[in-house]
């Protein structure tokens, strides 16, 4: 074989090696193909999906990323670098409905770069955001450091999947639940470190992106202590006034009268008390019982406001014993007029037996004493 023969072989087989080593090993130096990126397979118009993925560099070299969103020339500009093995997220809203295959590839700081990754397919179309949630279902009132759960619920008008995340109202705010079947409900939980009022809301999203405002908010008050008893009252919007009374058996030569006037004390007699006066719908109001004494403590619900049926206000009378719910009272629905006054229960504060009133009247189950027609 002649030396011109010889070196014609020698520079065919190092394009041949050259090509096989690439084959073998990927562009010269250049990052691993990235993984499929990873993030919502379906996305509303104009809905912000995040994406991400990540790769490796052959020499450990930092890695930059771009991601394709499947439209014609629709490329995110490069990520800043990250150390190889890193992930990294970019976000995405499509305009136009129709399906995209989301790509991506790598650069290193040298400039050599991948091969595109495998596609995650998008599905993109025009989408109705969920409804609103109501106010959270969840306790009115508990003790700092124990664990509370709170409820949601909302429907989709596109019968998409649902998913909700709570606000605790100490400035923590959940992670995005599981989505759930519109309609369906889904709860979480959360607990305070500190005694204070905390409001409580929700925000659902579903599963193409749409998000709705955040609900009315739940009133919850947190004590730094577990009492003896505590009466939570809440209502609706109509009538926006509604008031907590409560009558004490004789402590220490008196029998107390708690409400908006009198609002009692916890350390002193009768070491009872009520928290707020809340005067524009919802509640709640809290009347706490530190001590128990001798005989039957009465508890009703005036309609100071007069501007509608008391029995249209939805209210509901929760017990607590220690933080711990014991009964629930709902007043009752029936039509009537001139009712101001819900007789709830009596309570034996010191064998815990409820007695159940729960009857709507003209006055006060005993006399009004002190009573204050200045107030609001």
């Amino acid at each position: 074989m002649s030396r011109k023969s010889i070196l014609v072989l020698l520079v065919v087989s190092t394009i041949i090696l050259g090509t096989i080593g690439c084959d073998l090993f990927g562009k010269m130096g250049a990052p691993n193909k990235p993984a499929t990126p990873t993030g919502p397979d379906m996305r509303g118009v104009g809905n912000i999906g995040t994406y991400t993925t990540k790769t490796t560099d052959p020499e450990g070299d930092s890695v930059s990323y771009q991601f394709n969103w499947g439209g014609s020339g629709d490329t995110s500009v490069w990520s800043s670098f990250v150390p190889s093995g890193d992930s990294v997220k970019m976000s995405h809203a499509w305009a136009t409905a129709g399906t995209y295959s989301v790509t991506a590839r790598a650069r290193d700081n040298k400039g050599n770069v991948s091969d595109w990754s495998a596609a995650l397919t998008v599905t993109v179309r025009v989408n109705q955001a969920p409804a609103t949630p109501g106010m959270p279902t969840g306790p009115f009132s508990g003790v700092a450091g124990r664990t509370y759960y709170f409820s949601a619920t909302t429907t989709d008008p596109d019968n998409d999947m649902v998913q909700f995340r709570f606000s605790w109202g100490d400035g923590d705010t959940s992670d995005w639940g599981a989505f759930v079947p519109s309609g369906q409900a889904d709860s979480a939980a959360h607990s305070w470190a500190n005694g204070g009022f905390y409001q409580i809301a929700v925000q659902a999203r579903d599963k193409l992106g749409g998000e709705t405002d955040w609900s009315e908010p739940l009133g919850l008050v947190i004590g730094d202590t577990a009492y003896l008893y505590t009466i939570a009252l809440s209502w609706d919007a109509q009538p926006r006034d509604l008031d907590a009374h409560i009558w004490t058996p004789a402590i220490e030569g008196d029998s107390w009268h708690i409400y908006f006037s009198r609002k009692g004390h916890l350390n002193i007699a009768p070491y009872c008390s009520l928290d707020v006066d809340d005067v524009s719908s919802y509640g709640p109001e809290h009347i706490t019982i530190k001590r128990a004494f001798t005989g039957e403590y009465i508890y009703a619900v005036h309609n100071w406001s007069g501007e509608a049926d008391i029995t249209t206000s939805e209210a509901v009378v929760r017990i607590y014993n220690y933080g711990n719910l014991i009964q629930t009272f709902t007043i009752p629905t029936q039509p009537v007029q001139n009712k101001l006054w819900w007789h709830v229960f009596k309570l034996n504060a010191e064998t815990g037996q409820v007695t159940v009133l729960n009857t709507l009247e003209d006055n006060p189950p005993l006399p009004w004493t002190d009573q204050d027609t200045r107030r609001k």
